[in-house]
């Protein structure tokens, strides 16, 4: 990144807590304030290959499960950007839950479905020490006058109907590797020296932010949300190491409308290697 970017960890709390006193702030649309994914969309087990000897990536933040893949999988710097200011606090909590939790209670706390029927609190208070401190800031603030259940069932995150993962524990196991016992001890280990840096904009202003070159551009559905010729001007100033990659998948929008989309990816030298029932893949290689 061209420089370290520090969000005001105030406003930010003050901000999340409108949300969960039920205030005026539409969390459903896209922008500083909008929601945070629970968890990613995307199969990534299915993904796997993209994410080996990845060692510098830029990836979207979303629920930060695409970042926790690439940290499972020793990516040693990752660079991550949202439109949202929330993702990024919601990435650090699980990057340092898992050097603490088991696999058993970090799965409860955030890929369960039925967190809601139990008491997880505690487990906060398990792994806050490793919060960066803006990041603690933000969290124990919420904590002193909110239950986990209360958060994690707020606006401040997706509906959970919304999350098709969340609704079927063994389609979950196998979708997120990183849950199996091995991947997850890799996880915990990786995460210890990871270096993450968060920040908040659009795909408008990503390639302005950074002047760095990636390993790996994981830009997960964000074509879905965005006209694909803008799209392909925002990102075409990136700059890939030889033998890097980057990737877009469309999501929940797979359908016939979207040909036009494809081709116009696929005219910038994108190939789909890969279409799964959730999403389709297209991959640029350098």
């Amino acid at each position: 990144m061209k420089e370290k970017y520090v969000r005001d960890v105030e406003t930010d709390l003050y901000y999340a807590m409108k949300v969960l006193d039920h205030s005026d702030i539409n969390t459903r649309h896209f922008g500083e304030y909008s929601h945070i994914f629970r968890t990613t969309n995307e199969p990534l087990n299915a993904l796997s290959d993209y994410f080996k000897d990845r060692n510098k990536v830029l990836s979207v933040t979303c629920s930060g499960d695409q970042v926790l893949k690439c940290i499972s999988y020793g990516s040693k710097e990752i660079d991550t950007f949202d439109i949202s200011i929330f993702p990024k606090y919601f990435l650090d909590m699980k990057i340092a839950a898992c050097q603490k939790l088991s696999k058993q209670e970090f799965y409860d706390m955030f890929y369960s479905p039925f967190f809601d029927k139990m008491n997880l609190d505690h487990l906060y208070h398990k792994f806050s020490d490793k919060l960066p401190m803006s990041s603690r800031y933000f969290w124990d603030g919420l904590f002193q006058r909110y239950s986990w259940t209360e958060i994690y069932d707020s606006p401040l995150f997706t509906d959970r109907h919304g999350v098709e993962v969340l609704l079927d524990d063994q389609k979950n196991m196998k979708n997120y590797s990183f849950l199996a016992d091995d991947e997850y001890e890799k996880l915990r280990e990786n995460a210890k020296n990871v270096k993450v840096n968060s920040i908040t904009c659009d795909i408008t202003d990503i390639s302005k932010k950074t002047d760095d070159s990636y390993d790996l551009i994981f830009l997960s559905n964000v074509i879905d949300y965005t006209p694909v010729e803008k799209y392909r001007n925002y990102i075409k100033n990136l700059k890939v190491n030889k033998n890097g990659i980057i990737l877009n998948t469309f999501g929940y929008r797979c359908d016939v409308n979207r040909m036009k989309d494809y081709q116009v990816l696929k005219d910038d030298g994108f190939v789909e290697e890969k279409t799964d029932r959730l999403c389709k893949l297209l991959v640029k290689k350098f």
